[in-house]
């Protein structure tokens, strides 16, 4: 009887998971077909299929705990994202500012949405100039939080706040600007700012239990997911069944690795609004610039813990 119990809800589980996956697909679907139907692919949020994922299925409470943030904050940084990427700046300069504002945003609203980054970066890193783009996060994030705000079935004021890490954000940014330097001096600026990439890493930097163990597999999920969308969508002529079978490859992934990677699924369809990309070279680039940005997180938080350790050490004495 205890068996029958088990697996039966073992059962209802798995169909309640499919159906959050049905859910956060379909929103993505949608999206696709909408850019498709206006001849425009500045329209495709790759973040949002994190979001919805990260929301829907993964029930993320950090990202879920303001409904309403999920539509203010990555349009607010989209937006200037946008009108940055307008400026007669260098591209070094208008990826610093999109960082820079996001940085000052999450800290003013109290609220570690990771996502914000990519919805900046993204107008800039694909150029663009379609106000299509601006219409279409409106839309989006606004389905999405209310969707989030019918499922919880709460108000923005029982709602409870995360903590911004204040030195891990700042130091995080550091990384980056150094990340961005090395970039522009060896004169592979394409590969600076890869929204999905920064993402799981200012994610990385605030976990206290990130090792390198979980970096290397977080490495192989997104260059794999690199080149399963970037192959799917330069190979296959219909940009919905592309976007299905780079979501079953991710899926299939991150089951394999047992692990719960949201920002994989945006890197899955990231290549349909970027400009002539070969699968190799796209997976290679993501691969690199995800082991040096993993890398130094890792680095940056033993020295933390060192420091730290030294910190108690003199308190200690000092009683």
């Amino acid at each position: 009887m205890k068996y029958l119990k088990d697996k039966t809800s073992s059962f209802i589980k798995e169909q309640r998971g499919f159906i959050r996956y049905g859910k956060g697909a379909a929103m993505v679907l949608f999206m696709v077909f909408t850019a498709y139907f206006f001849e425009d692919r500045e329209i495709i949020l790759p973040e949002l299929a994190a979001l919805s994922i990260g929301c829907l299925v993964y029930m993320n409470s950090e990202w879920r705990a303001k409904p309403w943030d999920l539509f203010k904050l990555p349009t607010a940084t989209a937006i200037a994202g946008f009108f940055i990427n307008m400026l007669a700046l260098p591209l070094l300069v208008k990826l610093i500012i999109a960082i820079a504002f996001t940085i000052t945003l999450l800290f003013i609203a109290k609220n570690f949405l990771a996502p914000a980054l990519a919805t900046a970066l993204l107008p800039i890193v694909t150029n663009c100039t379609s106000y299509l783009f601006l219409w279409s996060i409106v839309f989006f994030t606004l389905l999405l939080a209310i969707s989030v705000l019918i499922r919880d079935g709460r108000s923005v004021k029982n709602e409870h706040s995360f903590a911004v890490p204040k030195l891990g954000m700042m130091t995080y940014g550091l990384i980056i600007l150094m990340w961005f330097s090395v970039c522009y001096w060896t004169g592979h600026i394409e590969m600076a700012a890869i929204p999905p990439v920064i993402v799981v890493g200012l994610e990385n930097s605030h976990k206290s239990n990130f090792t390198i163990k979980i970096g290397i597999r977080q490495i192989v999920v997104l260059s794999i997911a690199a080149l399963a969308g970037s192959y799917f969508f330069s190979h296959i002529e219909y940009p919905a069944m592309s976007v299905l079978l780079s979501f079953f490859t991710v899926y299939g992934l991150l089951r394999l690795m047992k692990m719960n990677l949201p920002p994989a699924y945006a890197m899955s369809i990231l290549p349909m609004v970027l400009h002539a990309v070969n699968p190799l070279d796209f997976s290679l680039r993501v691969f690199i610039m995800a082991s040096v940005i993993f890398l130094s997180i890792y680095l940056m938080k033993k020295q933390e813990g060192k420091l730290r350790s030294v910190v108690q050490v003199l308190r200690k004495k000092s009683e």
